[in-house]
């Protein structure tokens, strides 16, 4: 989808509003995305969506040009950063990801060997249990 300028994203709005009465509806979804549109009898509809997820982001389009389009008000550096952020926060994520996968396997680990002993101990007590049972049949006898 292309980007554009400012000047074009207001030039394919008025291409529909301009001059004309129009009807604008605003709605929003639970995840914040918010909806307008820009009805009219004689020209069409023009709509644009943000999302809270692309700050300074609109995507836009309509019944004359229903190619998407994407305007962009963000710097070069507020885009960078923008990018810059998620990826941080990507790495920190993984990494955090690396310690629990580390722990939850330094977990296993003492577990196999707890229950790798519990299994000799019982091994054990039924090698003595046969033996007090051979010594006590023995006696009794």
């Amino acid at each position: 989808m292309a980007t554009v300028s400012f000047e074009e994203f207001e030039n394919a709005k008025l291409e529909i509003i301009r001059g004309v009465e129009y009807h604008e509806d605003t709605s929003t979804t639970d995840y914040g995305t918010t909806s307008k549109t820009y009805s009219t009898e004689k020209n069409g509809t023009f709509y644009e969506v943000t999302d809270p997820n692309k700050p300074g982001v609109i995507e836009f389009w309509s019944t004359k040009h229903p190619e998407s389009r994407f305007y962009d008000d963000r710097s070069r550096d507020e885009i960078k950063a923008y990018y810059e952020e998620i990826i941080a926060n990507y790495k920190k994520e993984n990494a955090q990801l690396a310690v629990l996968k580390n722990e939850y396997q330094r977990a296993m680990n003492d577990n196999h060997e707890m229950v790798t002993a519990l299994m000799k101990t019982v091994e054990d007590l039924k090698v003595k249990l046969v033996a007090i049972k051979a010594l006590t049949h023995e006696v009794a006898e």
